[in-house]
């Protein structure tokens, strides 16, 4: 990106906000050559261009676009880059869940371990500089979750509770802090308080590309995470995708989208992620209220799957049949048919073994 043309479309703005009698008095003292020059420069760009537009005029220059199939087969295209190893990539990235689910405390855990060059969900991650834009917490309450989760008193997070909206202004000088490379972290805490007044749920696919495609390209083109966060809808149901709160096709812009799950009266969660460039992630994942973190318990297959051996073990040592049916009624809260795959793989493992049926009815025992 030419600095210069970022300077000329800035002073445009400032123009056209302050009216050009202010500049007239900034540059009095100038030469006459010096004041057309700078009266040339401002021309250059419409004022209601996004400084985002220039770095994509840009790249459309550098970056290759179109391949023959043996070029495309040839190229050499760098890995995917993370911000947390195999679970949060560079790019957007959404992080959402129903309200007050801990969606707040798990971007904040994700900020400190970023700044701090510490652990997230099990995951060792790199150190980096971290732009925090907390739209719904003021100082106060920033400062009592920090301090309960611990951080050292240096680390490299710049607070921000006030910020123009995204979809206005505020995309301009988000573009300004992504592109002066101090970042490799940006949180919004929440989509919808960035937004202008009155659009905290946009649900028309359009306005949602409209919004998010900068944010996107923002993030793929300075090599930082931009991660939303968002809420689920009212009725959602296991898909990070189409539980987003908006429009069914606002997930397509993201490069990731991460779901957090709990039901209602237990005390773990599972945590969803999609993406482009990663295997879909299923961890079962529990809040630990002391140290204001989540902590990673494992995939919830496995986990599940340990559930189920205790079970047996425990009806075993009540005198009881593990069948199927009492295993699924001692877990409550499951599906007989989910607690069948985890017998199956159980005895796969030798984990387990059968016993001679009681009539129609087929216990097993630990190994």
């Amino acid at each position: 990106m030419d600095r210069a043309d970022v300077l000329a479309l800035l002073l445009s703005k400032y123009v056209d906000s302050h009216g050009s009698n202010e500049l007239d008095a900034l540059i009095a003292g100038l030469s006459d050559d010096d004041k057309a020059w700078i009266y040339r420069e401002i021309k250059k760009h419409p004022v209601d261009a996004d400084i985002s537009d220039l770095d994509q005029a840009e790249s459309d220059q550098d970056e290759k676009t179109t391949w023959s199939l043996a070029e495309l087969l040839d190229a050499d295209f760098p890995e995917p880059s993370w911000t947390v190893p195999e679970l949060i990539p560079v790019g957007l990235v959404s992080l959402a869940g129903r309200p007050k689910i801990g969606k707040s405390w798990m971007a904040l855990q994700l900020a400190i371990a970023v700044a701090s060059g510490g652990y997230f969900l099990g995951k060792m991650v790199d150190q980096a500089e971290v732009l925090y834009l907390a739209f719904e917490d003021p100082g106060r309450r920033l400062k009592s979750r920090v301090k309960q989760i611990g951080v050292k008193h240096d680390a490299p997070i710049t607070f921000m509770t006030e910020f123009r909206p995204l979809d206005g202004d505020g995309l301009n000088d988000l573009y300004i802090h992504v592109s002066s490379g101090r970042y490799k972290l940006v949180v919004v805490d929440t989509f919808g308080r960035s937004l202008t007044a009155g659009k905290l749920e946009i649900k028309d696919y359009s306005d949602n590309v409209a919004v998010l495609s900068p944010l996107q390209k923002m993030a793929q083109k300075h090599a930082v995470t931009i991660l939303l966060v968002d809420h689920h809808s009212k009725i959602n149901g296991d898909n990070p995708i189409t539980d987003l709160i908006g429009s069914i096709g606002k997930s397509a812009t993201f490069d990731c989208v991460i779901g957090i799950y709990k039901e209602q009266g237990k005390q773990g969660a599972k945590l969803m992620i999609v993406g482009r460039d990663l295997d879909d992630v299923d961890l079962a994942i529990e809040f630990d209220p002391t140290t204001g973190s989540w902590q990673s318990l494992g995939d919830t297959r496995s986990v599940f799957r340990s559930s189920v051996l205790d079970a047996i073990k425990a009806l075993v040592k009540q005198g009881e049949l593990a069948t199927t049916k009492s295993i699924t009624d001692h877990l409550g809260n499951t599906y007989q048919g989910h607690v069948s795959r985890a017998i199956g793989e159980l005895l796969a493992d030798n984990k387990i073994k059968k016993l001679p049926k009681v009539g129609v009815l087929q216990p097993y025992e630990a190994l």
